[in-house]
């Protein structure tokens, strides 16, 4: 399960510490990442101090970055990601390389919303990457899995390490049951879901969507319906669809069969 990782103090680290903590971050989607280091590792791509080993990793970051920005699915998704991640952001923090891959977004989407958000920033100078003036605390970019739940406690006495009343075989046969069957809302959630990932592959251009952009687009449809959609239960989704034909999926990206 993906989740976003916690945000790093990488303004004023040193080049030694960069190095060990950006190959980590730079391989993740933009939907993993806070929204400010996204923007850092963008401002830091052009920073003359940087190694030639860390250039070439950060160039590749803002080609990709560009690449995940244009596959962002047009509409309520879009909107809301300027609202919700961008607009906060003080425009200080928005390097000159970032305001013109939205530019180029907005002027290819015709986007009011961007061209708002960049005259807005248009009257700031961002703030250079300055290294070396502080000393970081490195968190370790990784995601935390959730804890399996207890199991539920039983009032039944229990005899030579069973329960009374329950045999092997009895405990075998109940397991199966509950496996098989699945609440009927997890049912309707699935087929909503995988409706929700039809309507957005149907409606973006032949190359599909790349999994980690389509997953936040079908999150943001999701809510109001299901606020606690997860990543595991929107692959589950596509699964089905995919073992059904309804959809393909190849190099990471998720696409309808007749645009293929």
């Amino acid at each position: 399960m993906s989740s976003r990782v916690p945000a790093q103090d990488l303004r004023g680290a040193d080049l030694t510490l960069l190095e060990v903590t950006l190959p980590e971050l730079v391989r993740r989607p933009i939907s993993q990442l806070h929204t400010i280091n996204t923007l850092d590792l963008v401002e830091l791509a052009d920073t003359e101090a940087v190694s030639k080993s860390l250039r070439k990793l950060l160039a590749g970051f803002v080609d990709n970055l560009q690449r995940q920005i244009a596959d962002l699915p047009k509409g309520r998704s879009f909107d809301e990601w300027l609202e919700e991640e961008l607009k906060p952001i003080d425009a200080d923090r928005v390097p000159a390389r970032f305001r013109e891959i939205l530019a180029h977004e907005g002027e290819e989407r015709d986007h009011q919303g961007v061209r708002d958000l960049i005259a807005g920033w248009s009257d700031t100078e961002p703030l250079p990457f300055v290294m070396g003036s502080v000393k970081t605390r490195v968190q370790k970019a990784e995601a935390v899995k959730p804890r399996k739940p207890a199991a539920e406690p039983t009032s039944a006495p229990r005899e030579g390490g069973r329960r009374r009343g329950s045999s092997s075989a009895g405990g075998s046969s109940s397991t199966s049951a509950r496996k098989i069957s699945a609440p009927v809302e997890d049912i309707e959630r699935q087929k909503f879901l995988e409706q929700l990932c039809l309507e957005r592959l149907n409606a973006v251009s032949e190359k599909g969507l790349a999994e980690a952009i389509l997953f936040a687009g079908v999150r943001h449809r999701a809510k109001g319906t299901y606020d606690d959609v997860t990543p595991v239960q929107i692959k589950a989704a596509l699964n089905a669809l995919k073992e059904g034909a309804r959809v393909r999926y190849s190099a990471g990206r998720w696409s309808a069969p007749s645009r293929w």
